[in-house]
């Protein structure tokens, strides 16, 4: 098939496995390829809804900010979490309403919170004095939102640098907000990103309760709970149970319809939908204890769409593109920097391959693309989209559908 870069390619059904076998075959080795299946995304917003009909999300752009994944959330009709002026334009541009969008970073920069208001996004996040007076100075208008701390144990904890303590530090800053004219209305929290502890979604959301207490006593009305990030984006991982536990502190501390809920999932959405293949340009063979050890030198590392296998332990899932895998092998995935640390820090069991062959990744759609770097003069990717002509067809009418520009039709038209 004439599958096209940059493109939504539109098929009858998606087979992403065959996809890539057909892409890679006019792809440069020396560039990585991902391949990202708009059907999968359109997947989980269904089972989001289905798990937890009352929670708005907030994609988070800082996750994945491909152009055609921000146009397919809008299209789906869901908000965004930004966290900087770049992030807040790129949203606008595609034609999303302020009103759909928070800015939640708790400690922004002058221009930054301008930029957002006078583009009337007024909703952002705060979690210090300073932070509280700042938004006071430059925009006494804003709706601001009160972070608070609870950490998991996520591979990513974010309290050592952003949210309040619920409980000693979270009273005084209401009581400042109120006495200078800042209207906050609502809590915010995130447990972490990577968390396996479901458990901390039904804590937290009872921390929030115990602040909501706290700003009814002080005569502030809130009504929004901003349950944050932290949701598990592989098919293995059991988001059931963790909608289970938040369903159930909601339930319990936020029955009252009238108090919007939201949420800023980013991996949740994105996670599973991009595969990434890699060539395999050099191959080298060494025996430890006795074993044969296979060096595969491909086209990515850590410089690269692997980053975060470094800096957040990422899971990798590797696997040989051909179908004829045999036995397998100790084997070391080596990136195409002259770093020596250019290695993803573990071994896998693949099939002996050879100069040519691609080994392809799943789950790449997380934190990767977006950390990408130039070192050495590698860091480039290529990106191609696929979709059912049936989720096309439900994207384009919607309110924000993706330009037609956008598309590659690769079957018929009924």
């Amino acid at each position: 098939m004439n599958y096209k870069r940059d493109l939504v390619n539109i098929e009858e059904d998606v087979n992403v496995r065959s996809a890539i076998a057909d892409i890679v075959k006019s792809e440069p080795e020396d560039c990585p390829t991902f391949v990202c299946n708009v059907d999968d995304i359109i997947a989980k917003h269904e089972l989001w809804r289905k798990l937890m009909p009352r929670i708005e999300p907030h994609y988070a752009v800082k996750c994945n900010d491909s152009d055609i994944v921000l146009r397919t959330i809008a299209a789906l009709g869901l908000g965004f979490d930004c966290a900087s002026k770049v992030e807040i334009e790129r949203v606008l541009s595609i034609g999303v309403d302020p009103s759909k969008i928070i800015f939640a970073h708790t400690v922004k920069f002058d221009n930054h919170i301008k930029y957002a208001v006078e583009n009337n996004v007024t909703l952002m996040t705060f979690d210090t004095e300073h932070e509280l007076r700042k938004m006071k100075a430059t925009a006494p208008c804003v709706r601001a939102v009160i972070r608070i701390r609870y950490d998991s144990n996520a591979k990513v904890v974010l309290g050592t640098k952003f949210g309040c303590d619920p409980y000693t530090e979270a009273p005084g800053l209401l009581e400042l907000a109120k006495s200078v004219g800042i209207d906050v209305v609502g809590v915010s929290f995130h447990v972490g990103s990577g968390s396996k502890d479901f458990v901390s979604f039904y804590n937290a959301i009872h921390s929030a309760n115990h602040v909501f207490g706290i700003a009814k006593d002080l005569g502030l009305h809130f009504d929004l709970l901003d349950i944050g990030g932290g949701f598990p984006g592989k098919p293995s991982d059991s988001i059931e149970t963790f909608a289970e536990h938040v369903n159930a502190a909601i339930e319990e501390c936020f029955s009252d319809p009238k108090i919007r809920i939201i949420s800023e999932p980013g991996m949740y959405f994105v996670e599973s939908a991009f595969t990434l293949a890699c060539s395999i340009y050099g191959v080298t063979e060494s025996v430890v204890q006795d074993e044969n050890v296979y060096n595969y030198f491909v086209s990515d590392g850590v410089f690269g769409n692997f980053t975060s296998v470094v800096s957040y332990d990422m899971d990798v899932l590797p696997e040989a593109l051909r179908d004829d895998e045999g036995e397998k092998y100790l084997s070391v995935i080596r990136g195409p920097t002259t770093d020596a640390h250019d290695v993803i820090p573990r071994t896998f069991l693949l099939p002996k391959m050879k100069y040519g062959d691609y080994i392809i990744f799943h789950y790449m759609g997380s934190y990767t693309s977006v950390l990408t770097t130039p070192f050495n003069g590698f860091g480039e990717s290529h990106y191609y989209y696929v979709v059912s002509k049936d989720n096309w067809c439900r994207l384009q009418s919607s309110k924000l559908p993706l330009p037609n520009s956008y598309c590659n039709l690769l079957c018929e038209k009924k």
